[in-house]
């Protein structure tokens, strides 16, 4: 299918920062058609998530009018627009949930039928959206966790999600970063975890989007996303939060969970959690993606795509019936 694509600048007049978003558009306008909302996960950038809004499309022909992939301001091309001001600061979680939150109150997003879509920690980020931004419930159709990253209490000594938030950091302050050339660093990458069992279209997308070059002419690049801002994704701080506030979000909006088979992120008992219908944990519909990791949409955007069209052509009738009824 093809579709008509747009940068769109979103500003953050608190910090300074902008934040890149693409705006996919179809050719035929849906009545009543559902806009998508993307946010990706921490290291990454808004173009992973093209191959999937692609295929989303041609599956969903007359359900979506369009689709938004939106950088959290520290990543991809959004680093680059905000590099002078992110040298005297971070930008936090939070910051990127206040971006999305923007966007959500914008008369970009008036009178459209929403549904946000969130991975790993930007599960985190609209969470804080979503129960912030000053909107009627009922503009949101859905939101879909894609590997929701929420640290959901009890809190334990030593637990799993805290840990292995510090395991990131410590393994993100010892990685490379910095390489002679893009050819290089792709070489590096594509031997190790996760990237290794990435989809090729995404890790060509990666290498495009993720490095640029040290100096203007230079064959050496590094990461546009800085490890100093990679590690401030894996701060409990906002995990804690979005936990709290988890049933909250049940409460409010349908929520649909996409996980991976793979537990890396934390075990299948702690996944299996976030709709054990304890405490207001409830799910609309879960999916279980085979052989999948936490990363999925790197290593299976198609099937990705195809669990998300499941979600959004359910949306789609349940929105139906109710309207038949009235």
């Amino acid at each position: 299918m093809a579709l008509k694509t747009e940068t769109v600048t979103l500003t953050q007049p608190t910090t300074g920062f902008v934040s890149l978003a693409t705006r996919y558009s179809a050719e035929t306008y849906v009545p009543e058609g559902l806009t998508v909302l993307f946010a990706h996960s921490t290291s990454n950038h808004k173009e992973q998530w093209d191959v999937t809004i692609r295929r989303l499309f041609g599956l969903c022909p007359n359900i979506i009018n369009e689709a938004w992939a939106i950088d959290w301001q520290s990543h991809g091309q959004s680093a680059l627009a905000n590099g002078e001001a992110l040298r005297s600061r971070t930008a936090t979680l939070s910051d990127y949930a206040d971006i999305l939150r923007r966007l959500l109150e914008s008369p970009d997003m008036k009178g459209k039928r929403i549904v946000v879509v969130g991975h790993s920690s930007s599960t985190l980020a609209w969470t804080l959206a979503v129960l912030q931004a000053v909107i009627p419930p009922s503009v949101i159709e859905a939101v879909i966790l894609v590997e929701a990253a929420f640290i959901l209490p009890p809190i334990k000594e030593n637990d799993e999600r805290v840990v292995r938030g510090i395991m990131n950091e410590k393994g993100v302050k010892s990685r490379k970063h910095t390489f002679p050339s893009r050819d290089e660093a792709a070489k590096w990458c594509r031997r190790r975890m996760p990237w290794k069992v990435w989809d090729d279209r995404i890790f060509k997308c990666y290498m495009e989007y993720a490095y640029r070059p040290v100096t203007s002419g230079s064959n050496e690049v590094t990461l546009n996303c800085t490890l100093e801002q990679e590690i401030v994704g894996y701060a409990p701080n906002v995990p804690l939060l979005a936990g709290h506030l988890y049933p909250k979000l049940c409460a409010t909006y349908p929520v649909h969970g996409i996980f991976g088979e793979r537990p890396e992120l934390y075990s299948n008992a702690t996944r299996d959690m976030f709709f054990d219908g304890k405490d207001g944990r409830v799910m609309k519909s879960v999916q279980i993606l085979p052989k999948a990791g936490h990363l999925l949409v790197q290593e299976f955007p198609d099937t990705t795509a195809d669990m998300l069209a499941k979600i959004l052509k359910n949306s789609r009738l349940q929105a139906k019936s109710s309207s038949s009824r009235l």
